[in-house]
């Protein structure tokens, strides 16, 4: 299947509809990973369900609306943690911190995650050995053989191919407009927020965040290797290894963040002061 990473690659396709509040922006962002949460805890069961047709409303519906609940009620603490231009942008975000209970936003979270699951299960469909076209259309099963010089023996499905360059693809395009992004919001930070110094430790926090959680899942997932990898080899690899490291940094920021979120607030407050930066 498409990497967990590069589903919500598809949201910005939507951003007419988030803008006009026809689609809950979180939830939809929600929607295009729900359906991989039974992978990440090792619940088979839910996986298979998560990813059937019926089950976008039977299972990944309240899965959504559940991590929906966690989004609204982690995102203080987890914004404040951020380094800038990412603080600012998340914080003045109507969008990102909108929670609409009334009917028109009831409608509008539960139309993003039923989209965001739909676009999860229509690219999984071309990407993955069970999916509805590569059961279909034939053609997605061709076994082209791998160069000699590949580290890898053997073929490699089609649709596995096209698994690796639409993931690469959609990740590739995002990290090149996040570096666009970052570089213009950062030159229109005003002083001392431009300063990386201003954001020490909340870069610190979340180096030391993503380095823990990547390799924690190192010593269980490498004996998956073996010393002549196959692709079914590597992608157990590459699939224990991504879900330890998606619960394990979940974990860590969420723990974290509420820990520091709360020490700054009480250190404020003793203060006389209510210093959100």
């Amino acid at each position: 299947m498409a990497l967990t990473i590069a589903h919500p690659t598809v949201v910005p396709v939507f951003h007419r509809l988030f803008r006009n509040g026809v689609v809950d922006l979180p939830a939809l962002l929600i929607g295009t990973l729900a359906p991989d949460l039974g992978e990440w805890t090792n619940r088979a069961d839910l996986a298979d369900r998560a990813h059937s047709w019926p089950g976008i409303v039977t299972t990944v519906l309240p899965v959504g609306l559940v991590m929906l609940l966690f989004y609204h009620l982690l995102r203080r603490p987890i914004f404040f943690t951020l380094p800038n231009p990412h603080r600012q942008f998340v914080g003045e975000s109507l969008a990102l911190n909108r929670l609409a209970l009334h009917p028109a936003g009831v409608a509008s979270i539960l139309a993003g995650i039923l989209l965001g699951s739909f676009c999860h299960l229509l690219w999984d469909a071309v990407t993955e050995v069970d999916g509805h076209f590569v059961q279909t259309i034939s053609a997605l099963r061709i076994a082209l053989p791998l160069p000699e010089w590949s580290p890898l023996k053997g073929t490699i499905p089609l649709f596995v191919v096209l698994n690796l360059v639409t993931s690469a693809a959609g990740l590739a395009v995002t990290l090149f407009i996040y570096w666009g992004w970052c570089c213009s919001r950062q030159a229109l930070l005003p002083h001392p927020y431009a300063a990386r110094d201003f954001d020490r430790w909340r870069w610190y926090f979340w180096t030391v965040a993503i380095l823990v959680s990547a390799a924690q899942g190192l010593p269980s997932a490498l004996p998956l290797l073996s010393r002549e990898p196959d692709l079914y080899r590597l992608s157990l690899f590459c699939n224990h290894w991504s879900s330890s490291f998606a619960v394990a940094l979940f974990s860590f920021v969420s723990a974290g963040s509420l820990l520091i979120y709360f020490v700054w607030g009480h250190r404020s407050r003793k203060e006389g002061t209510l210093n959100k930066d």
